[in-house]
């Protein structure tokens, strides 16, 4: 069964409604095991789902010592990387009904014989953020593990899928119902959400040259938009900036009234800021998408979105958590930071505003992820090869794997690859067809479980202790010394000694300047999805000006031109700019217009040739399709020119 229904209408809770009343009729008169399992993307959604399942649960026990009945032992346990190991073997001995967790510790659970025989147990499984997994590896390795948990079991556990964003919703049913089951039930709640959203500049007009930075007066307006409601969430696209902005928002209120939240802080420290802002000790967040996914933090009035989502699924993931209830009404704000962000998140907040989403494409054929699953099964159990095959069949990642796929797959993991060998995983039998696991590769598999790579981030402990602060990248850690600050999360920390696995530091007195930290590989790019939302609105924007009279190619006046007006009040009739920031996009549009005679469209692409303060010829070509197409006609055209 997939359910689709928006942000914040309660389809997880509706989701564990038929599992809450069937463990209060049944609970009491069986032995432990586990009754569902609910499989988040995120950890700290996971521990999340874990708090609000307690007031429902602690709902039923009142009822029921209301009407004489025995308290319900309904148990509900949370098993993720950040679980301690005595509350793992606690829960082995006695397994809690409903199990959250995540793709990665689903995978180590079913490889473990102490936790293995309460999965086999489970009669259903919930799958939640849906959209967020299908694209990506995490979701092949997911596929594989529902496949083998029925597998082992001898029944199939019944599906539970839930997104708000996923398009189309047939593509996400079948994935989950995998292609040798019966097609998948599909709830799609109908009807959207009513969402509000305005695209604003921080001052009148962008600095240009050396006229300074634009991020004291973003700051600035992020935080009047912060004064004006009662419970804001920023939401930035890498976590640098969260950290700068959050800083300079605090340093001009002149009293903290934000503090970041983003995935190299540790998790203790994110549960105390959603706390923060629950409790209304707090008037904003500042965050990444760390807190795009449903995460509780209380009612929140306004969502602010400096610079364009980049992906309009995650502007309507982010924007909903306002108004985040069933009657709610969201309300976004986007903050442009330069003309080409603004042109974008105007495009961004038509789609947003229409529910215009990406289509979600699931990843097929992850060879790499097949191996890993194939060195977890044979450490289980020894399998007959064409028994393993039909089970990997059954996900839908691998539906259409061919058999001579397949036993490259066995080669290689067995260590027979071309060009030489390596440390096999298993043992394959070409003969008899047995594939057995080889010594040594269960630790192997408990240490790299996974498809999340490494990023060579830095842990950063407080001195003295074993107190985990968060993370820090590589080359930043590279690049600091002994002495040095730099703000983190909650604070401003002072390096003590940089080791060979960890930074240690002490808080940083007060008023000493601080860095702020960098996280390479961590922009997002623009979707094509969006890139060709922001070439139609450049031809549309062709069109006004043609009509307005406007000769291409004419060169740059002094002076604001009459077509140049006529766009501007365009813009503002659509409804989703501000003035100010429709003056600033049809200036930009149409000096374009007339200094190239041409706008890069969703069927143009523009050619710019000129020569560099050198003397040196430069090409470039001008598209809206965003970095997937271009990183791609980049490689070509390198291997082209050389």
């Amino acid at each position: 069964m997939l359910l689709i229904a928006p942000t914040g209408s309660g389809k997880t809770l509706a989701a564990f409604l038929v599992t809450l009343d069937e463990l209060a009729r049944t609970a009491a008169r069986e032995a432990p095991r586990v009754h569902t399992l609910y499989i988040s993307p995120l950890r700290a959604l996971s521990h999340d789902i874990h708090r609000t399942l307690q007031e429902p649960l602690a709902g039923m026990q009142a009822l029921a010592a209301q009407r004489g009945q025995p308290r319900l032992p309904i148990e509900v346990a949370v098993r993720t990387a950040d679980t301690p190991p005595d509350r793992r073997r606690a829960m082995a001995r006695r397994p809690p009904h409903l199990l959250v967790t995540t793709p990665e510790s689903f995978f180590l659970m079913l490889l473990s014989p102490s936790m293995r025989p309460a999965l086999l147990q489970a009669r259903r499984v919930i799958v939640d953020e849906l959209h967020a997994l299908l694209p990506t590896k995490r979701g092949v390795q997911l596929a594989l593990s529902l496949e083998l948990r029925d597998h082992l079991a001898g029944r199939r556990a019944q599906r539970v899928g839930l997104s708000a964003t996923l398009k189309p919703p047939e593509a996400g049913a079948a994935w989950l119902a995998g292609p040798s089951a019966a097609p998948a039930r599909l709830l799609d709640a109908g009807g959207r959400k009513p969402l509000e959203v305005q695209v604003v500049v921080p001052s009148p007009r962008f600095p240009e040259g050396d006229e300074g930075s634009v991020w004291p007066a973003v700051a600035r307006r992020v935080l009047e938009l912060i004064t004006s409601a009662r419970s804001t969430l920023v939401f930035v696209n890498n976590r640098r900036l969260a950290e700068r902005l959050t800083h300079l928002v605090n340093d001009l209120a002149g009293r903290r009234v934000a503090l970041t939240h983003h995935g190299s802080m540790a998790p203790p420290a994110r549960l105390y800021v959603e706390q923060a802002l629950k409790a209304g000790e707090l008037k904003a967040v500042v965050a990444t998408s760390t807190l795009e996914l449903g995460i509780d933090v209380g009612a929140v009035d306004l969502v602010v979105q400096v610079q364009s989502p980049r992906h309009v699924g995650q502007g309507i993931q982010r924007i909903g958590r306002s108004g985040h209830g069933v009657a709610g009404r969201s309300r976004g704000v986007l903050i442009a930071t330069h003309p080409a962000d603004l042109l974008e998140a105007a495009a961004a907040a038509d789609a947003i505003a229409a529910g215009d989403i990406e289509p979600t494409a699931p990843v097929a054929g992850a060879l790499d992820v097949l191996v890993q699953f194939v060195a977890g099964a044979a450490a289980i159990r020894e399998w007959d090869q064409e028994e393993l095959l039909q089970l990997v069949r059954r996900a839908a990642p691998f539906a259409e794997l061919s058999r001579e796929m397949w036993h490259d797959v066995l080669a290689f993991a067995a260590g027979d690859i071309p060009g030489g060998r390596w440390r096999p995983r298993i043992r394959w039998d070409r003969q008899s067809g047995r594939v057995a696991t080889e010594p040594g590769t269960l630790a192997v598999l408990y240490a790299n479980a996974g498809t999340i790579p490494d990023r060579g981030l830095y842990p950063v402990y407080l001195q003295g202790t074993d107190v985990k602060l968060g993370e820090l990248d590589e080359e930043f850690t590279y690049e600091s010394r002994r002495g040095d600050v730099f703000w983190l999360g909650m604070g401003a920390w002072r390096i003590e000694a940089i080791r060979s696995d960890r930074v240690v530091v002490s808080p940083a007195p007060a008023g000493v300047p601080a860095r702020i930290p960098f996280w390479r590989g961590e922009v997002p790019g623009r979707t094509a999805h969006l890139g060709a939302r922001v070439g139609r609105l450049l031809a549309e924007m062709e069109e006004r000006l043609a009509e307005a009279g406007s000769s291409p190619g004419q060169g740059l006046p002094e002076e604001p031109q009459q077509d140049e007006a006529a766009l501007r009040r365009w813009l503002v009739a659509r409804g989703r700019l501000e003035p100010a920031a429709a003056d600033a996009l049809a200036q930009y549009v149409a000096r374009q217009w007339r200094a190239a005679g041409t706008l890069p469209t969703h069927r143009r692409v523009v050619v710019e040739s000129f020569p560099d303060e050198l003397g040196d010829r430069r090409i470039v070509l001008h598209s809206p399709w965003g970095r997937a197409v271009h990183r791609a006609w980049a490689i070509a055209l390198e291997g082209y020119l050389r």
